[in-house]
């Protein structure tokens, strides 16, 4: 749902949204947050995130929908951090396969890039596939299968993970901070899989021998404008 106290400057459509959580080393994992940013935990156990959905309807304020850019799909490698009593997301890299959504992410400071993606449906499965060249990034390769089954009851842990509207990125040394908004997350469990590789697969607690995998109902989101809220500084 819109926040009309800061009105959006951006709205996509989100539909076949699937979430990967894994949980993490905290030590390891922080070693890729910048400073004065801090990760976010539950029960002590720092998560990584994989969001991957089709944007539609993608488009600037006050432009005409039929001006909407056309369907693409996404994948977000995301965390959780605070920044002093604040909660929020910390986009560790988001891939597009389409190269004008990627460019006009990079100008707003966001860590977009191009990347191909293989996209199928097989046995009633939506299957998203990203490699790269180089296994030297945090996620270079990913491999989803998914559908939906039932609603998943409400806990503490799922809100944690999803019930996340705040983004913190730093930019030209500046403290940026966004807000995207819609309506409640509807969670639903998942026949499928989800595997990556990278330096993040080392990181992967042992009490997790695969990751929490769930669904949603479509939503349309809002992006809100982004916000200096702050300065970093070396000493």
């Amino acid at each position: 749902m819109s926040d009309q106290r800061n009105p959006w400057f951006g709205q996509q459509t989100w539909t076949h949204i699937f979430f990967a959580h894994w949980p993490m080393n905290k030590d390891k994992l922080q070693t890729f947050i910048p400073y004065p940013f801090q990760l976010d935990t539950f029960n002590n156990i720092a998560w990584l995130t994989i969001v991957a959905f089709q944007a539609n309807n993608s488009r600037f304020r006050y432009i005409p929908k039929r001006f909407a850019f056309p369907p693409f799909w996404q994948i977000n490698i995301r965390t959780y951090i605070r920044f002093g009593n604040e909660r929020g997301v910390y986009f560790l890299t988001l891939y597009s396969n389409d190269q004008r959504a990627a460019r006009y992410g990079k100008w707003g400071g966001l860590p977009y890039l191009y990347a191909p993606l293989t996209i199928a449906k097989k046995n009633g499965n939506i299957v998203l596939t990203k490699s790269s060249q180089t296994y030297s990034s945090l996620v270079s390769h990913v491999d989803l299968s998914y559908s939906r089954t039932n609603q998943l009851p409400t806990n503490e842990l799922n809100r944690w993970l999803t019930d996340r509207d705040t983004i913190y990125l730093i930019r030209h040394q500046k403290i940026i901070k966004s807000h995207i908004s819609h309506d409640p997350w509807k969670l639903y469990g998942v026949k499928g899989r989800a595997a990556i590789k990278g330096l993040a697969y080392p990181m992967v607690t042992q009490e997790a021998n695969r990751p929490l995998l769930m669904t949603a109902q479509d939503q349309t989101a809002f992006l809100h404008p982004f916000q200096t809220i702050g300065y970093v500084s070396h000493i």
